[in-house]
């Protein structure tokens, strides 16, 4: 079978080769309904499956090939992929590719999975929040700071590239150089913007149930040295500080010099 044939080969050429610490296995999908050309006849009856039965046997396939590859591979070998959440427990990471409408969904969905990833893989965690231009090479400044800043609600990692026919540049921002320190905590949303502190109301962004995580809002996460703000909603949103704050998004980004403020406006993602 595929599963077993893809697994001995990861095993025996790669991580055979101490040079590598890792694979990366791309179309890690939850399911595979969604693809136009998905009708597929598993069981030569001549009818197409449907969606739920196409989706429940791709993700054992999957589940397979990941089991078959930790099994074979040596201790400590990474394995990760592109998708969504659905195989955490099997990887050490995914890649959320599209950020914000990955497969796993949209803004909020999509941070769903990031956490999940975060939480349930296997160490050593390395979830990376993909944004990029669609091929296009057009660098929208707006894009990149709310990819970068989404991805620092949690714990991993960030990349802003070219799309999926091109993810081998290595685009520099000088946000990428603004020292935060370690997080100082998790991230809250915060429930009326329109009150005179940022921190009025805060909740957890896990929410308190699955489907309320990470609702549309504006959240916040505080870092040793500053802090970080997401306005995920549809409209701009004016937010009022407490205490006062130095703008530290590079002039790359804003296109103008840093300043103190003691409020500020978050534009609609």
């Amino acid at each position: 079978e595929w599963t077993d044939a893809l697994a001995s080969f990861v095993a025996e050429h790669i991580a055979a080769d101490p040079r590598w610490d890792g694979v990366f296995l791309d179309n890690l999908w939850g399911g595979v309904s969604w693809v136009p050309r998905a009708a597929i006849d598993l069981d030569g009856d001549g009818r197409a499956e449907d969606a739920v039965m196409l989706d429940q046997r791709w993700q054992d396939g999957v589940r397979a090939l990941l089991t078959a590859t930790r099994a074979r591979s040596r201790v400590g070998f990474l394995v990760t992929g592109n998708g969504d959440a659905t195989y955490a427990d099997l990887v050490n990471g995914i890649l959320l590719e599209h950020f914000p409408s990955t497969t796993g969904g949209d803004w909020s969905a999509s941070m769903r999975a990031y956490v999940r990833v975060l939480e349930r893989a296997v160490d050593p965690v390395i979830a990376i929040i993909n944004v990029n231009t669609k091929n296009t090479g057009v660098q929208d400044p707006r894009l990149i700071r709310f990819g970068l800043t989404s991805t620092l609600l949690g714990g991993g990692f960030y990349s802003f590239d070219f799309g999926d026919l091109e993810h081998a540049q290595r685009w520099w921002y000088e946000a990428y150089e603004v020292a935060l320190g370690d997080p100082q905590g998790a991230p809250v949303r915060i429930m009326d913007v329109r009150t005179a502190s940022l921190t009025a109301r805060p909740i957890s962004a896990a929410g308190t149930s699955g489907t309320e995580s990470f609702a549309l809002g504006v959240y916040r996460r505080d870092y040793a040295h500053g802090l970080v703000l997401v306005n995920s909603t549809a409209v701009e949103q004016r937010v009022k500080f407490d205490e006062e704050f130095e703008l530290a998004v590079g002039a790359d980004i804003t296109g103008g010099d840093r300043r103190i403020v003691s409020e500020v406006v978050l534009p609609a993602k």
